[in-house]
């Protein structure tokens, strides 16, 4: 009677150590795919932020910003787009000059990168190219504003 007892008690022991180990995993992919909505959250966030920024800025200066990157007040360079669609070829938000009051320019996405801007047919990109998928490679995320005052010759 005593064995039965007690290969009963090892037997839930088991299920109950079974049990734990699937719900502690469970968990973990939880977390992880939160973890990744909340950085991507942020960029939305940040993205969003750093247009209205820029919107701003066009609106009362009624210019298109430059960019100290090559050189001082250059235009925002012409992007370039993948084959997937995405903007590749922008310059960081920090080069962007005169824009101390409209965007904190030293904002970074949560992966340590810079966002980017660029220009491309009467459009300014802002973007980041790590917007994390679960289970996938990272994408690029963006926000356009419409304006013709970026309408210029790319250097």
């Amino acid at each position: 009677m005593k064995s039965i007892k007690s290969k009963i008690l090892i037997f839930i022991i088991l299920i109950s150590i079974i049990g734990s180990i699937v719900l502690i995993l469970l968990n973990l992919s939880y977390i992880e795919s939160y973890q990744i909505k909340y950085r991507n959250d942020i960029r939305t966030k940040d993205i969003k932020s750093i247009s209205g920024g820029i919107k701003r800025y066009i609106a009362e200066k009624n210019n298109c910003p430059r960019t100290s990157n090559p050189v001082p007040q250059t235009f925002l360079p012409e992007l370039v787009f993948d084959g997937s669609g995405n903007p590749k070829g922008g310059v960081n938000i920090s080069t962007l000059e005169d824009m101390g009051s409209y965007i904190d320019s030293g904002k970074k996405d949560p992966s340590g990168s810079p966002y980017l801007v660029g220009t491309y047919d009467n459009k300014i990109y802002i973007y980041t190219n790590h917007f994390e998928i679960y289970g996938s490679t990272n994408q690029t995320f963006f926000e356009l504003i419409e304006t013709s005052l970026c309408n210029q010759i790319s250097i």
